[in-house]
């Protein structure tokens, strides 16, 4: 829900005011970049970027619920934005602003929202929210050919991930994975997802590791447990003061994620059926 409370000075930054001076309305500057670059989501060009300059592991994104929320509340208030569809998008665009009010970006994720590394993520990098919009709107719009551009791009890569933000939210998505994975076998494709019923009772890729994402949800987890495809690792975000425990334990101490280098650790890019520990951070 959206309230008309005007902004602080604290929460007016450069790209803030200028969206507020083009005349829109906007309440973050998430919001704002949004508006700022939204000519920006009908550009067709294909991109994967690195996890980062340690890794050089690919990763396709797809935006998270507080880029969705963020983006349905520019919708709302600013009809103005139609104006900047072209012609020929019109379509598509209402019918990727119905996907986003019908489909949660995150599934289960009240437990987790107040400390999400993407949230924390999209404050940092704002830009990077109008990115993960424009792949979501490909691929709804043309998911052949987005297969087609992932499977180019990962082609040589031993390792790629899925979602550095957003998740498997749907039938619709976990198929345009499932089809990239089976497309090339030599490659690695994993995620993490915290929509447990959507996958259970799945028979995945051998190539496509879905690592369970425990943060909030044990006892979600629990009631799908037996359906779910064997093998999958559990990942699980824990205090640090818990981690000083885990690091007592010998063989628990062997899955704990340093989050240094995701290329040479190793630890999510296998099916193992192992709890992988995480600070949360």
């Amino acid at each position: 829900m959206t309230t008309n409370k005007p902004l602080n000075d604290k929460q007016i930054g450069a790209s803030t005011q200028k969206a507020m001076d083009a005349g829109f309305t906007v309440k973050n500057a998430c919001q704002a970049h949004i508006v700022n670059n939204f000519t920006q989501l009908f550009n067709d060009k294909f991109y994967m970027k690195e996890n980062n300059k340690t890794d050089r592991i690919p990763v396709f994104n797809l935006p998270n619920i507080k880029v969705q929320v963020d983006f349905l509340q520019v919708v709302k208030n600013n009809p103005q934005l139609m104006e900047l569809v072209p012609n020929d998008k019109k379509e598509q665009f209402e019918q990727f602003v119905d996907y986003m009010k019908n489909n949660k970006m995150c599934v289960n994720c009240q437990g987790c929202k107040d400390a999400c590394y993407n949230n924390k993520a999209y404050t940092q990098y704002p830009t990077k929210a109008i990115c993960d919009l424009r792949q979501l709107f490909r691929v709804i719009e043309k998911p052949h050919v987005v297969i087609g551009e992932i499977v180019q791009e990962s082609i040589n890569s031993k390792n790629v991930r899925f979602n550095g933000s957003g998740e498997i939210h749907n039938e619709f998505i976990l198929d345009v994975y499932t089809r990239v994975a089976k497309a090339n076998p030599t490659t690695n494709y994993y995620t993490y997802t915290k929509n447990y019923d959507l996958i259970a009772g799945r028979r995945l890729p051998k190539n496509l590791i879905i690592n369970i994402s425990e943060f909030g949800t044990t006892e979600k987890i629990n009631q799908v447990r037996e359906m779910l495809p064997i093998n999958l690792n559990t990942f699980k975000a824990v205090t640090s003061e818990e981690m000083v425990e885990i690091k007592k334990d010998k063989k628990k101490a062997k899955f704990i994620c340093h989050g240094e280098s995701c290329s040479t650790c190793g630890l999510c890019t296998k099916k193992k059926g192992a709890t992988i520990y995480c600070e949360i951070h």
